[in-house]
């Protein structure tokens, strides 16, 4: 009897709930593909890998970097620190 491939799948939208549906799958897939040897793979499996491999990909390099933004607030939290210390200053 040949071994059940895992269901086929729907891939999420958000980008942490598409990983995470991936990389359960793929592991599965993995799973099967070590326990059944020789057993070939089902061609629509292997096509949601790809798909599912591919949407990742491409939302990833559609993702903002962030580190841009994250270094303009800690330069504008330093200025607003220095701004507070000398407007303190002043007022003694």
């Amino acid at each position: 009897m040949a071994t059940p491939w895992p269901r086929r799948e729907t891939w999420p939208s958000p980008i942490r709930e598409h990983a995470t549906c991936l990389s359960s799958f793929l592991h599965d897939v993995l799973h099967r593909i070590e326990r059944t040897g020789s057993q070939s793979i089902p061609a629509d499996l292997v096509g949601d890998v790809i798909r599912g491999s591919l949407t990742f990909v491409l939302k990833m390099q559609h993702t903002p970097d962030l580190t841009s933004i994250s270094d303009a607030i800690r330069i504008v939290q330093t200025e607003a620190k220095a701004t507070a210390e000398h407007t303190a200053h002043t007022l003694e």
